[in-house]
């Protein structure tokens, strides 16, 4: 009997919920999965991802193979007992690795020659033996060797990749179907790059070999945020329903509620690490670079609206001196911090389609988004933390009540202005933004140029040109 199961529990359109089962525990759906590329999840320890509440997480077969090596996986019996976590692993095969080691690598029918970047020693993988290797790492959860299509591909050479990858698929699915210790489930990987017709028909193709879940690949390198939700606007619907689908190596906030608004279930990304170790810290209005001096002397949590308890402890200015300092205490606690904000932003979103109201919950997450310029640019003044709260609550009421008239959500152009920090540059009518600008200037002139009188004198003319030159857009 098998201990793999994927139950589709709730649709909100096309944003669903579902729970996987498996041998080592449950995993609810939509979810998110920090990745432990060679068995670590980079800058944060194993008891704060259990703390925060993930359920499984994604470990990289290429890389286990050269450390730490299969023989000593084997002394442990497999990857969780090594890690010391108790609940599932899903493990990539590889494929990445061959497009993004491209130098150090040859292709051929029978699988994939490469030189370690570790030590220049040879290896090998084929289809087969991915397998065999997923099953000795102990994956839960295990995908087939593809060769994932580098952006931009030609239709030509974006069509033999996908071919050769539904070669080595229908051979790695028989190689775990007679395995006898083997992952409680394998997935099919769709390629075919930015093209339509090649991605539906390699989804059709990959689900007639009959695998446990399917995943796209090919996507997040390098096309661009609209065209990857283009691609998954007409590839996705060809995916059964009843199967986990699976977006790899996805991704920002926003690929990710755009993916779930077309069916997909599950995720994995660098990227709460990555930024995370670079200063980059994640909250509902986007982002903080703790690196900018501005926040030299704030005493703040670092998310005033988060309830981790580990990361808030530390003030935004202790934060960052160790993030100038290079301290490696500083990236632990930042990408610590963003873990938990996705683990929330997925949490959130599948009550959010429990409850049929998945689009208010993306209404909510863009307009955090598109509204958090302006407290940007509140840090940069001097203005005391009092009045830059009132300030900031005013205009939130204002920007809500005019983008809520537009039925739409609108962001601030990223050149409106030079005194104005840059955007995600979604644009608007002129007639739209003069409107947004002169009303929410009319509100808060009068607050600001109070405040101001107790700033510095040789301040005062700097900020209430700022105000005035919006007053002029």
């Amino acid at each position: 009997m098998s201990k793999y199961k994927f139950i589709l529990e709730k649709l909100d359109k096309n944003a669903r919920s579902g729970t996987i089962k498996t041998s080592l525990g449950e995993i609810k759906t939509p979810a998110f999965m920090p990745v432990a590329t060679q068995g670590a999840i980079k800058s944060t320890p194993i008891n704060i991802i259990e703390e925060i509440g993930y359920e499984m997480i994604l470990s990289n077969t290429y890389h286990n193979i050269l450390r730490p090596g299969l023989k000593i996986i084997k002394e442990f019996t497999n990857l969780s007992k090594f890690m010391d976590w108790n609940k599932p692993i899903l493990t990539d095969s590889g494929g990445f690795q061959v497009m993004s080691l491209s130098k150090l690598r040859k292709i051929t029918k029978k699988g994939v020659i490469f030189q370690s970047h570790i030590d220049g020693s040879s290896h090998e993988l084929t289809p087969e033996n991915v397998v065999e290797t997923q099953n000795i790492i102990g994956s839960n959860i295990q995908m087939v060797l593809d060769e994932c299509t580098p952006f931009p591909s030609s239709h030509n050479d974006a069509e033999k990749s996908m071919n050769l990858s539904l070669e080595w698929a229908e051979r790695a699915r028989n190689t775990y179907l007679n395995s006898k210790k083997k992952s409680d489930a394998q997935f099919g990987i769709v390629q075919g790059g930015i093209y339509e017709d090649l991605r539906i028909k390699s989804s059709l193709k990959t689900i007639n070999i009959d695998f446990d879940g399917y995943a796209v690949g090919g996507l997040a390198v390098g096309e661009g945020h609209d065209k990857m939700v283009e691609v998954l606007k007409y590839t996705v619907p060809t995916l059964p329903d009843d199967k986990v689908r699976y977006l790899m190596g996805v991704g920002k906030p926003e690929n990710i509620i755009e993916a779930v608004s077309e069916g997909i279930d599950i995720f994995d990304c660098v990227i709460p690490t990555r930024e995370g170790r670079h200063g980059h810290a994640y909250y509902k209005n986007g982002t903080l670079n703790l690196k900018n001096k501005i926040f030299e002397n704030d005493n703040r949590p670092l998310d005033e609206s988060s309830n981790f308890s580990f990361s808030n402890r530390f003030s935004r200015g202790y934060i960052h001196h160790l993030i100038k300092s290079k301290e490696p205490l500083g990236g632990l606690i930042i990408s610590s911090h963003n873990l938990n904000y996705y683990k929330n932003f997925m949490t959130d979103m599948r009550k959010s389609i429990e409850s049929g109201k998945f689009e208010d919950f993306k209404e909510a997450f863009y307009f955090n988004r598109d509204s958090s310029w302006f407290n940007s640019w509140l840090l940069t003044t001097e203005l005391s933390s009092d009045t830059s709260k009132s300030i900031s609550s005013e205009f939130i009421s204002s920007f809500s009540v005019l983008t809520a008239s537009t039925h739409s959500s609108v962001s601030i152009p990223a050149a409106a202005h030079t005194s104005l920090p840059a955007t995600s540059g979604v644009s608007f009518s002129a007639g739209l933004r003069i409107l947004i600008f002169s009303e929410i200037v009319s509100l808060i002139l009068s607050t600001v140029e109070q405040e101001l009188k107790r700033i510095r004198k040789d301040d005062i003319n700097k900020n209430l040109l700022r105000f005035k030159n919006i007053k002029k857009i």
